[in-house]
């Protein structure tokens, strides 16, 4: 009888691990299956006349007291205007520029800047540890950090501090 109750009890621990695993493991393909689809957008060249969705956002950076600019030319290349562009990055104007409207986020402004950007992360600034982040939009602190979804006329703070 007390074999009969081990047994059970090692088939329940394997379902148990068994249910875990593939809970994460679906949960992990629905984020990659989000990131693949922010790539492949962001990877496309949209001409002017394509632009049903064409709006901007103003993000100002502030790396440890000192403004920090988006480069010029940013998601512009060989001809080909990405969805998201700073043409002149001496005012902070961020274009969104897409054939149908899209949840483009703060997060993938970075990305097509090549630059890690979460709330533990900013290119080789890490938090908690030796920096805070603050990020304000439209004049509210915010939490969402790479995953806020922008919207027209934003205007959006950044700032790194140390601690």
């Amino acid at each position: 009888m007390k074999r009969h109750w081990v047994f059970l009890l090692v088939l329940f621990c394997l379902l148990a691990v068994i249910t875990i695993y593939f809970s994460f493991k679906i949960s992990n393909q629905q984020l990659s299956t989000k990131e693949n689809s922010h790539i492949q957008v962001l990877s496309q060249c949209v001409t002017d006349d394509q632009a049903k969705e064409h709006y901007h956002v103003n993000l100002t950076l502030t790396i440890l007291g000192k403004p920090a600019l988006l480069p010029n030319n940013l998601g512009i290349e060989d001809g080909c205007l990405h969805p998201i562009q700073v043409h002149d990055n001496t005012d902070g104007t961020v274009h969104i520029h897409y054939t149908k409207p899209f949840p483009f986020t703060l997060g993938d402004i970075f990305s097509i800047w090549g630059m890690t950007f979460s709330k533990n992360q900013f290119s080789g600034f890490f938090f908690p540890d030796r920096y805070h982040i603050n990020l304000v939009i439209n004049g509210k602190e915010n939490t969402q950090f790479e995953n806020y979804i922008l919207k027209p006329d934003d205007t959006i703070a950044l700032t790194i501090t140390k601690k």
